[in-house]
């Protein structure tokens, strides 16, 4: 899950890729998937009530059994001047990742 703060320096990735392996050495992927929202408020004004994401990713291959998981998020280096503290270096944060 990623955070997107009101007023901070928090915004939410672009996009997520995921790549796992079964050794840790050779990793298959990345699987990418994009942020759907539109950050820009005058385009889309709902997206201030957007306070996290999950980017879900299923994998129904038998053969995905893995033991590792590379994560890696995309964000803006800083932020748009739509934010309250543009130009200012952006944070990005994630609370959890779930695997079952």
């Amino acid at each position: 899950m990623f955070f997107l703060g009101d007023w901070h320096q928090l915004i939410l990735p672009k996009f997520i890729t995921y790549s796992i392996s079964k050794d840790g050495e050779k990793y298959f992927g990345p699987i990418k998937i994009h942020n759907p929202h539109i950050p820009y408020p005058l385009k889309t004004p709902d997206i201030v009530k957007l306070s996290f994401l999950e980017f879900k990713l299923t994998l129904m291959d038998t053969n995905a059994n893995a033991r590792f998981i590379k994560v890696y998020a995309e964000c803006v280096v800083k932020m748009p001047n739509w934010f309250i503290n543009a130009g200012k270096p952006a944070i990005l944060l994630t609370d959890e990742a779930e695997i079952k």
